[in-house]
């Protein structure tokens, strides 16, 4: 009517206060929901690592990301029924399988074929071997081992352990979370793993306190294996119809572990001690293993000097572990060379061949 306002006029004001109101009440519901999400992703995460969930659904062997995993995955291993816990590099990995398109690569490794031949008699395998390992790198996995710890252990230790080219001390450990382990022994400052930086300090922090980032990377690894690149570089291979010339790999393969069987071996380097240190630090153990690794006679140049330096590494074991409760295996002339990918890495048939004899060992 004619002077009257209309009813929509009248409620103006209001819907534009209800309106004014409306994204403020949005941004705090949205945000309260993800924190809510996210709080429940930290708690789920953490009940995963702490019931051993993760390990038990997945195989993340090959895989060593922090310190707090490490600690995680070693307490979980020493929980299971009679603990054994394989140290090795990559020759207990999946990444060579992989690279050479070998299928389901992760069933096919040493530790996966090693579980289920102890498992008849109630043995409980572990791997916390990984690509690049050392021997400073297994020492310091050993000395990770406090409190209760598995009840046997295997330590695979390999001929590239011992090449030159890792004889300084800023190439002597291949994870910097390792360095405060072995910084004597490799004589560096524990500070040179870097965690003395603040932005170092604060990462750390996060990996000890935040399970979900922890998961979340662990769980990356089942498609980044072993690492981003060799991903994408797989992912590339794929659609372009293959990798580059074999020739041109297998001489580039060649030409750099060549070196490995060059230099001949002493008592006196970072290896040995860290050896050494390693015999000592598993005493308390019920038994270990130690086992130098197969290798391909294809790639060995200089017989003499690679039964040479055998020789030293055996005398040298043999003089310093505990008899009683550590055995050493020269397994390095196990295979032929068709048992073979490369210089070390066996093929599915050899890892099977291997893991029935470091269960047999095991079981010793």
């Amino acid at each position: 009517m004619p002077g009257q306002e209309s009813p929509e006029f009248e409620a103006g004001p209001s819907v534009s206060r209800w309106r004014a109101r409306l994204p403020a009440r949005f941004v705090v519901g949205a945000a309260s929901t993800f924190f809510a999400l996210l709080l429940g992703a930290e708690i789920a995460s953490r009940a995963a690592l702490d019931s051993g969930f993760l390990y038990r659904e997945f195989d993340f062997s090959g895989v060593l990301l922090d310190r707090p995993e490490l600690r995680g995955r070693i307490a979980w291993a020493a929980a299971r029924p009679r603990p054994v816990l394989l140290l090795g590099d990559s020759v207990l990995g999946a990444g060579a399988l992989s690279e050479h398109g070998v299928e389901h690569s992760r069933r096919q490794t040493v530790p996966a074929l090693v579980g289920p031949l102890l498992a008849r008699d109630g043995w409980s395998v572990e791997s916390l071997g990984a690509d690049g390992l050392l021997v400073p790198d297994l020492l310091a996995l050993c000395r990770e081992l406090q409190g209760p710890a598995p009840r046997r252990l295997v330590v695979v230790l390999n001929v590239r352990m011992f090449a030159e080219e890792f004889e300084k001390s800023s190439d002597a450990v291949s994870r910097d979370f390792l360095v405060p382990d072995v910084a004597e022994t490799v004589s560096l400052p524990p500070e040179a793993s870097g965690w003395s930086s603040l932005d170092r300090r604060a990462a750390r922090w996060t990996e000890e306190h935040v399970a979900l980032l922890r998961t979340t990377r662990l769980l990356q690894t089942l498609w980044y294996f072993p690492t981003r690149r060799d991903f994408y570089r797989r992912l590339i291979e794929g659609v372009s119809g293959g990798p580059e010339d074999a020739d041109i790999r297998e001489a580039a393969l060649r030409l750099k572990v060549a070196p490995y069987y060059q230099n001949a071996w002493s008592e006196r380097t970072i290896a040995f001690r860290a050896v050494a240190e390693l015999l000592h630090s598993v005493r308390s153990l019920e038994r270990t293993v130690i086992v130098l690794s197969p290798q391909n006679p294809d790639f060995i140049g200089d017989r003499d000097l690679f039964e040479s330096n055998r020789r030293l590494l055996r005398d040298f074991v043999g003089a310093r572990a505990d008899s009683r409760s550590t055995e050493y295996r020269d397994l390095a002339d196990l295979f032929p060379p068709d048992r073979f990918l490369d210089h070390c890495h066996l093929t599915a048939a050899g890892n099977r061949d291997y893991a029935q004899t470091l269960a047999a060992l095991i079981r010793s």
